[in-house]
């Protein structure tokens, strides 16, 4: 079923895995998602710098991108996001 999330429609029957992560900076700048949990458990060591809800829709590639992400500056903004998520299920 086709609801909207956001502004972007979702496919929700074909969601495989719907899940918050992390998002930090690494030593060389560059930034990986992590867990949420790691991430409180490493707080005073790391460089939280938002988060995202992630979307997978299954086997991701390069030439088929099957994820939809979405970025929240604040784990407020992520929050609201996954209550919103749960509508619409």
């Amino acid at each position: 079923m086709i609801k909207t999330f956001q502004d972007t429609p979702i496919d929700t029957s074909t969601i495989v895995r719907l899940y918050p992560a992390a998002v930090i900076t690494l030593p060389d700048g560059d930034t990986a998602q992590v867990s949420l949990e790691w991430a409180e458990s490493k707080f005073d060591q790391i460089n939280v710098t938002g988060f995202v809800l992630v979307f997978d829709f299954g086997t991701h590639t390069p030439t088929n991108p099957t994820k939809k992400e979405f970025f929240y500056p604040t784990f407020d903004a992520l929050e609201a996001a996954m209550k919103e998520a749960a509508g619409l299920f």
